[in-house]
């Protein structure tokens, strides 16, 4: 990212200033700039920049007498969570904030990093190779992407530019009609789609079986046919059964952090020692092992397999959310309708279908259409399922109305991140406006509300707006809310740093360096907080009082003020 000053056209006795953003390396989906000490473009985070050059830089405008560059101004980019440095603003000229002038450099405190995957097709010999991925990766909608680019061994690569890992994220291979099963993706790995090995590749011909401990052991493994799920216990774990993840019918795999080859473990067809792995025999006992290249299961205890190939009749059991006024299925057994299952108790469904297998894909829903199916815990969508012993639905997309609601006193009682200084609760009872709540101290807000129903639906916001509204840790958005006991926010859109002033007679603040300068007449009680909205100090000050600070912008009772 380069920052770039340049004097412009002469307006009247002002003069236009401009500086520009390059946005190639962070690919923020929105540009804001926030300023001080000459330029202003309101509370953080800034104003959106829109206006972009023919090269594609972000172009920000100022009008002036003065050149900002004399008052000393500072500037931030920022999409409202990451930002850059500081930014001091030089006419004709760049900044590099690492102090190194030669280099066209601005925000460093954005770091990408480059991951690859790799697909073998040699197999399939598909003409066109596409990619499609969700769940941290997004190559367009379907098939996705057409991949072109190949490695020496003649693997096609697929390569994404993040902050951060997206491994645990789902790909699909595709020639737009034939397609891969859904593929985990792991750092910098491939998946070799054949399934004649059931071990994760890294694009060499001949992988390193020697991963660094610091950053884990992957255990691979082949299992028998009709395994229902594969679970690994051992000293990397504490000996508690860790589901591994499917990579198809009779592999499985899974990356434990920490791990080391030497450590011994086991693995076990369900979540108890009942079905733990065994010889051949099906009655000898297995020694706990230690890592292979890829690990083999004989028998499970206590488990006959099939194949799930064969038609049979199978038991399709469920286990739902308290509340679920009734359970559909909808799969391949059906034409993809929705049959009503039998309801065994509150969270329990079941139903038999004959003539199906233990491949036949489906999935569950609280009502008759895909408005009530199942989702993940936080509202992400659910794969196509295969059968298993017993299954568990997560969360439901929305629920159908079963009898009207009576409306009720309801209060909202809501935990939030800590250095939030503003809760607002935005729904269906007040008309999607914006409702500031009651703090209760700093991370708990509560408020009331007369005549409403548990269905309801609301968000939460640390501001009076939808810049600053929930959303997940990893910033995906969430889903409208309904009435729970105490609802839990974990970040925020942006953090509203408005701070109400106190209306104080001689009090004065301002910033030297490394230290904020306070000179009282009374006694004044102050918040400090940072640019990020963070509160920094609270203290109670009469007469003198000098606070050592780090180098940066503050905001004291409403008021800017920079420590240099």
């Amino acid at each position: 990212m380069s920052l770039v000053v340049v004097m412009t056209t002469m307006i009247a006795n002002a003069a236009e200033y401009s500086v520009y953003f390059d946005n190639s390396t962070a690919k923020w989906s929105k540009v804001n700039v926030y300023g001080w000490n000459g330029v202003d473009f309101g509370t953080w985070p800034g104003s959106a920049v829109t206006e972009t050059t023919e090269e594609g830089y972000y172009k920000v405008t100022v009008t002036a007498d003065a050149d900002p560059a004399t008052l000393g101004a500072k500037i931030i980019f920022n999409n409202g969570s990451a930002q850059t440095a500081d930014l001091a603003w030089v006419t004709d000229g760049i900044y590099n904030q690492k102090g190194n002038t030669g280099n066209l450099y601005g925000g460093g405190s954005v770091e990408m990093f480059e991951f690859s995957i790799y697909f073998d097709n040699s197999t399939a010999n598909w003409s066109t190779v596409n990619v499609y991925g969700w769940n941290g990766v997004n190559f367009g909608a379907w098939p996705g992407s057409a991949i072109t680019e190949k490695t020496a061994e003649g693997y096609y690569k697929v390569t994404v530019k993040e902050t951060v890992s997206p491994a645990g994220a789902s790909v699909i291979f595709n020639d737009g009609t034939s397609q891969t099963d859904d593929l985990i993706w792991v750092d910098n790995a491939i998946y070799n789609q054949n399934g004649n090995t059931g071990k994760l590749y890294d694009g060499t011909v001949n992988p390193d079986p020697d991963p660094d401990p610091e950053t884990g052991v992957t255990y691979n493994v082949t299992v028998p046919v009709g395994t229902p799920a594969c679970y690994i216990a051992g000293e990397m774990n504490s000996w508690t059964q860790q589901e591994m993840n499917k990579v198809d019918d009779t592999h499985y795999t899974l990356t434990i952090e920490n791990a080391t080859k030497a450590m011994k473990y086991k693995y076990s067809a369900s979540a108890s020692w009942d079905n733990v792995e065994m010889q051949a025999d099906g009655v000898s006992d297995v020694q706990d092992r230690t890592w292979s290249e890829n690990d083999v299961v004989a028998a499970w205890k206590g488990l006959t397999t099939t194949d799930p190939s064969d038609p049979e009749t199978l038991t399709y059991s469920v286990t739902v959310p308290a509340g679920t006024p009734a359970c559909y299925i909808a799969g391949a057994m059906n034409d993809w309708s929705f049959t009503e299952m039998t309801k065994v108790d509150d969270t329990h469904y079941e139903i038999t279908f004959e003539n199906v297998t233990k491949a036949t894909q489906y999935k569950y829903a609280c009502g008759d259409s895909w408005d009530y199916e199942e989702v993940t815990a936080e509202g992400g969508m659910v794969q196509n399922r295969t059968w298993s012993a017993n299954d568990v639905v997560a969360a439901w997309k929305a629920t159908p109305s079963t009898e009207p609601e009576i409306p009720e006193t309801l209060t909202y009682n809501v935990t939030v991140p800590a250095g939030t200084l503003y809760c607002f609760i935005a729904g269906e009872m007040n008309d999607w406006s914006f409702t500031e709540m009651t703090k209760v101290d700093d991370t708990h807000y509560t408020i009331t509300f007369d005549d409403v129903t548990k269905s309801t639906k609301y968000k939460y916001s640390s501001g009076d707006s939808w810049d600053y509204v929930e959303t997940w840790a990893d910033g995906n958005d969430v889903l409208d809310r309904k009435w729970s006991e105490s609802d839990i926010v974990e970040a925020w859109k942006s953090v509203w740093t408005s701070v109400s002033s106190v209306e104080v007679a001689d009090v004065k603040v301002y910033g030297a360096n490394g230290v904020l300068c306070v000179r009282a007449a009374e006694e004044v009680a102050l918040n400090v907080y940072n640019a990020q909205g963070m509160l920094v100090k609270a203290l109670v000050v009469e007469g003198a009082a000098d606070i050592n600070l780090a180098a940066g912008l503050y905001i004291v009772n409403g008021t800017k003020v920079l420590v240099y």
